[in-house]
């Protein structure tokens, strides 16, 4: 039974879901060579998302070595066709077929597909998805967890409400609650808005917190048997842009989105649910507050494999990959989520230099009251250098910004964190990693406090960070 919000989400996004692939493409689909040479065939789960796919085909067509790389989609968007431009002007190509999971290692069984991207099962509140489990669907292949990512709960900043437990959660998207003022905010009709993309973040989150409205605690069946009107419908818009400017303008709308989220909008914290009916294993949150997340696993056949095979497995994995994945809203394990809900009270001209960027390291620390790095900073500079020799960025893409302790003026805290960054800027450079724009922004964003020797370690610091 699917009730509420829940219901109503789903039900604008029928046509979406047949647009997307929860249908069998045809027979032709996955082993037609479209233009040139296919080098490899993938099947990608929909929940993935077209943005970490489309960065991990791109990584592993540089890796290949081919050029001015073209996208066809079919009108039913159950296909892309990637192709790229090898020696001698040769085409060579990538079909990446979209299906659901089961779908995905079923195909990949049949030998129709050479590798599958597939999101990790959802986990339930009361135990943990072993390896067995996760490839029940697919026993005969071998995978690699190649990322992560998660959705997010998105309010205006005009909202009061800043964080929601998971059984409340629940019970918004079941339509029992429907107004601020059930959930600590003011009174006001809570207002769904969304794009035509977004439902994989309404399965993701719908998955999660398990929208069964027959397991329900008593007073929550209550809650949804006295429900006197339908939640709101929601409203669909045309793009994110536009769905972001609404958000940032009614105090009362809500969506589910993955990043990347704008400093124009925020993210409501997911706290604990006391009774915990509904909250997901920690395993599968990233942040204690934050995200719903799932694991991206790419799934290959067990055995000897194909040279293109392993070639994107090395893709996956590197370090080009790590940057990619960041950019289109995922991370690699072991890294952070660098596009979550950015620091409302940071300076407009922080968030304007790292608009849309990656932080590489936010861990570069000084001494208190020295321009010496510790030890951390020391071991961080190098980490950061490795990096950027590896990925081999231009150097107007790469910014330092510089953090000061605050028990100067406000000039020579500024002063100060500009100092740091220019010695940041000088390792890089002995490590021959050349550094674009310096910034500073002195003690306005600290991390401690100033009256410990620790503290003042803590605060005196540089961000490294790529923009696009």
């Amino acid at each position: 039974m699917c009730t509420g919000w829940r219901a109503l989400l789903l039900a604008p996004f029928i046509l979406i879901l047949s647009l997307v692939g929860r249908a069998a493409p045809n027979d032709d689909a996955l082993t037609s060579a479209i233009e040139g040479q296919v080098l490899l065939k993938m099947a990608s789960e929909r929940v993935v998302g077209s943005s970490v796919t489309e960065a991990l085909i791109r990584t592993y067509m540089a890796h290949e070595g081919l050029r001015d790389i073209e996208i066809k989609r079919t009108s039913d968007l159950n296909k892309s066709t990637y192709t790229g431009i090898a020696g001698k002007g040769l085409k060579r190509s990538v079909i990446v077929s979209v299906m659901p999971r089961e779908q995905s290692l079923a195909a990949l069984r049949r030998g129709e597909v050479d590798v599958a991207l597939v999101a990790q099962q959802r986990v339930s509140a009361s135990r943990k998805i072993g390896r067995t489990e996760l490839l029940a669907a697919g026993s005969d292949s071998q995978h690699i967890q190649i990322g992560e990512t998660a959705a997010f709960i998105i309010v205006s900043p005009q909202n009061p409400v800043g964080e929601l437990t998971f059984r409340q959660l629940r019970l918004l998207l079941l339509g029992a609650v429907t107004d601020w003022s059930q959930l600590g905010g003011r009174p006001g009709k809570i207002n769904p808005v969304g794009t035509a993309q977004m439902q994989p973040a309404i399965d993701l989150v719908a998955d999660l917190i398990h929208l069964d409205p027959d397991n329900l605690d008593p007073e929550a069946e209550k809650l949804l048997r006295s429900r006197r009107e339908a939640p709101n419908p929601i409203s669909i818009l045309p793009n994110r842009d536009e769905l972001f400017e609404r958000i940032a303008s009614d105090r009362n709308a809500i969506t589910v989105q993955f990043p990347h989220i704008p400093p124009s909008v925020k993210a409501l914290r997911l706290g604990p649910d006391a009774k915990k009916f509904t909250g997901p294993d920690a395993d599968t949150i990233k942040s204690k507050l934050y995200p719903l997340a799932y694991r991206i696993n790419l799934h290959y056949p067990n055995g000897s494999i194909q040279p293109a095979v392993a070639s994107l497995v090395r893709a996956s994995t590197s370090l080009e990959m790590e940057v990619n994945l960041t950019l289109a809203g995922a991370a690699l394990p072991g890294t952070e989520m660098l596009f979550l809900d950015p620091d409302p009270k940071a300076p407009t001209g922080y968030l304007e230099a790292t608009k849309y960027g990656m932080m590489i390291s936010k861990s570069i620390h000084f001494k208190a009251d020295s321009l010496e790095l510790t030890d951390d900073g020391k071991s961080a500079i190098s980490r950061v250098a490795d990096k950027l020799l590896s990925i081999r960025q231009d150097a107007g893409k790469i910014r330092l910004i510089g953090f000061s302790d605050s028990l100067s003026s406000t000039d020579e805290s500024k002063a100060s964190g500009l100092a740091l960054a220019n010695v940041v800027a000088a390792e890089l450079k002995k490590r021959n990693v050349n550094t674009g724009y310096i910034y500073s922004f002195g003690d306005t964003m600290p991390l401690d406090e100033d009256s410990t020797t620790y503290g003042r370690e803590r605060n005196r610091r540089v961000q490294v960070w790529i923009v696009p």
